[in-house]
């Protein structure tokens, strides 16, 4: 029979390691959080970390440590999120932390986060890495209500959002897929004489490979006009020398619309459909 001495210095098992050591971290993080281990000095530590990599500014009425689904983390409550370009918003939660994920053994970190908010929600993971990727779903973003979409479109657009996207940062450009999905709102711009109304707009879009960026799908329904198109951005240096290839099909146009698309070189048909090519380039397009 073995000595005590030799049963206690004996090397565990792999199997039992590989179980035991995600256990015994668990449960030391537990253990902190009963004996009150002032965490408010590391998730302080955390939001200006993540604060200065993002260029905002993070303020938390209050912070501490949390254990999920998603693993140990930080969370943050009632907070206060202002943006270099000097936009505010106000968060009801945020959590973030490690994420479950395989690529720490390849030395590549993988975050998690959470965000609730009057805005929206969101959630996903990032990788920060040399090539950095994102997995996030966002869910009832009302889009009037975040001066991003003001700032990155040329154009208005009110409404609710929801989208998923797994994109990669690879070689200075984006590689992957995303959708989106627009309910009740409304597109307008200086160039269109009135605004278009929609009740849904889905969209699929892929970046990277081929081409710069092929829309697999896109559809909107509403009270004036339905319409569908799919195309493609070619690849290129600047905007200049991105060609650009879409085919536009409407349907159900209202009569008082019709000479608006009339106007942009279509046929309207009797049925009320209409079919319009965009060539040319990004910042020379040409409708047919």
């Amino acid at each position: 029979m073995a000595d005590t001495k030799s049963i206690l210095t004996a090397r565990l098992p792999r199997k039992l390691r590989g179980l035991g050591i995600p256990f015994a971290a668990i449960a030391l993080t537990l253990f902190f959080i009963v004996i009150g281990f002032p965490y408010h000095h590391l998730t302080n530590r955390a939001a200006a970390s993540v604060g200065e990599s993002l260029g905002v500014e993070i303020e938390a009425a209050d912070s501490g440590f949390t254990v999920g689904l998603n693993g140990p983390g930080f969370r943050f409550s009632d907070i206060d999120l202002a943006t270099q370009t000097g936009d505010t918003y106000a968060l009801d939660a945020l959590r973030f932390g490690p994420a479950w994920s395989l690529s720490w053994f390849m030395l590549e970190p993988t975050l998690f986060f959470e965000i609730e908010s009057p805005l929206g929600n969101a959630k996903g993971k990032v990788s920060p890495s040399d090539n950095p990727s994102i997995d996030a779903t966002i869910q009832n973003a009302i889009l009037t209500d975040i001066a991003f979409f003001e700032h990155a479109l040329p154009f208005k657009l009110t409404g609710t959002m929801s989208a998923e996207a797994s994109i990669e940062t690879v070689d200075d450009h984006y590689d992957g897929p995303f959708s989106f999905d627009l309910t009740d709102g409304d597109l307008s711009t200086e160039a269109l004489p009135a605004e278009i109304v929609y009740d849904t707009v889905h969209g699929e879009v892929v970046l990277g490979g081929e081409y710069f960026a092929e829309v697999a799908a896109f559809e909107l329904l509403g009270p004036m006009f339905n319409a569908n198109m799919k195309g493609h951005i070619t690849n290129g240096v600047a905007a200049a020398d991105r060609s650009i290839n879409f085919d536009l099909t409407f349907s159900d146009i209202l009569p008082p619309l019709q000479p608006t698309i009339e106007a942009l070189g279509a046929q309207v048909g009797p049925d009320g459909t209409a079919k319009i090519h965009i060539g040319g380039t990004l910042e020379a397009p040409v409708i047919r």
